[in-house]
């Protein structure tokens, strides 16, 4: 079966727009995002769910970009996915050729993933039940690890990070994406919210205030910051990684210009928070693992 993404003679990614999954497990697809924005007190459920619906499309998009940076092919690899959700980043990967294995601690995720990589030709045992602090693999095992925005749900992000930096092998690269909770707004809600500052008692008041649950704040995300993340990484040997940065628009230019006055603040006030305090909605690392 044909996958979201295939190479162009020049070796260039091509998403095909017309993939997609069968309907029975579209519809699942669209009831467990459902419930998982609901859970947030989302707006537009409808909207969040439809994009979830064509992940790997959006996905083929990202590491486009992210073999153009790194100036790598992801192809004939073997790559660790950690936190795999519905399996959006994995199958992309998989439909380039790449022998890729994954971990997922929701059984719900999980399960939705195992059925799109039997859809696709692959394996349902490269998918493990599996959290990040505790990988099940041997040390030096992979040419590449993802992990996006995933750290904010882990118990241990140091732990985590370690035992990322553990299973990639001499000369791989981990690719990292997680908030940075010291930023104006919280992506889960979709919120304007300074969370890191203050006590998390205060912040979950704040958001009943505005008619958002709480409970997942307090129990289900962790502050993750990126001076934690350097701090940590620091703390491995044989590493070298940067960071890459993503610049906001002029509030009054280009398609931010169409945007409502409140939406246009918003805009205003994320980079004035990234231009003058240097704190940037997300961070996003390419470390590499030096050959020793």
């Amino acid at each position: 079966m044909a996958g979201p993404c295939r190479r162009t003679a020049k070796g260039q990614i091509l998403c095909d727009p017309s993939f997609s999954f069968p309907e029975q497990l579209r519809e699942r697809i669209r009831s467990h995002y459902w419930t998982y924005y609901t859970h947030f007190g989302i707006r537009n459920v409808e909207d969040h769910v439809a994009n979830r619906l064509r992940e790997e499309l959006v996905e083929c998009k990202r590491l486009t970009g992210h073999e153009s940076l790194l100036a790598r092919k992801f192809e004939n690899s073997r790559i660790l996915v950690v936190g795999l959700g519905t399996g959006g980043l994995a199958i992309a990967l998989h439909s380039l050729g790449n022998d890729v294995h994954g971990i997922e601690p929701n059984c719900a995720s999980l399960q939705i993933a195992w059925d799109k990589m039997l859809y696709v030709g692959g394996e349902k045992a490269r998918f493990a039940p599996a959290v990040a602090e505790a990988l099940p693999y041997r040390s030096n095992a992979f040419d590449y690890v993802f992990c996006f925005t995933v750290l904010e749900h882990v118990r241990d992000v140091r732990a985590s990070l370690h035992e990322m930096i553990r299973v990639l092998r001499p000369g791989g690269c981990l690719l990292l994406n997680t908030p940075d909770y010291r930023f104006p707004y919280e992506a889960h809600y979709k919120v304007p919210l300074l969370l890191k500052p203050l006590p998390r008692l205060l912040s979950a008041a704040i958001l009943k205030m505005a008619g958002k649950p709480a409970r997942p704040l307090m129990r289900e995300i962790t502050y993750v910051t990126s001076r934690q993340i350097q701090h940590w990484l620091m703390e491995i040997p044989n590493l070298r990684f940067f960071r890459v940065f993503t610049s906001y628009p002029e509030p009054w230019r280009g398609e931010a210009a169409n945007l409502r006055p409140k939406e246009r603040f918003i805009y205003a006030l994320f980079r004035f928070w990234s231009k003058y305090l240097e704190v940037y909605q997300n961070q996003e690392y390419y470390v590499f693992k030096s050959v020793q």
